[in-house]
This record gives structure tokens, sequence and C-alpha cells, in this order.
């Protein structure tokens, strides 16, 4: 099941959840690239890349602006 984002979302945090997630991720492999990170949390709020991921939060922040 994915995780819902907030009505508002904030890139920049998650891409500190990305680095947080690099984090773990390289407890049990140090060889783990940030680019990863980004694709397992894009994935748990249901998108299929971080591009996807990004470009959904910019459309809600620029839509968030005009409304």
């Amino acid at each position: 099941m994915s995780k819902r984002l907030p009505a508002r979302p904030d890139l920049d945090w998650y891409r500190k959840s990305a680095k947080k997630k690099v984090a773990e991720l390289r407890q049990t492999n140090p060889h783990t690239q940030l680019a990863e990170a980004q694709l397992a949390v894009a994935r748990e709020h249901g998108f299929s890349s971080w591009r996807q991921l990004k470009e959904h939060i910019e459309g809600a922040q620029a839509d968030a602006l005009f409304n």
C-alpha cells in the first residue's frame, strides 16, 4: 500500500527523506547510491520514478501558489 502525499507536499522534505534512506540502505550495502534511495521513496508513495514524484510535487506547489 502506498503512502499518501499531504495536501501541500514539500519537495525539500522528500529530498531529506531520501538522504536518510540512503544512509539506512548503506548499512546493508555500502555501495548504495542516492538515486536508489530516491527511487525507493518515490515507490513508497506510488510513483514509478523520482522524476514523477518531483514533477507531481512541483505541480502541487504551483497550484497552491495560484489558488
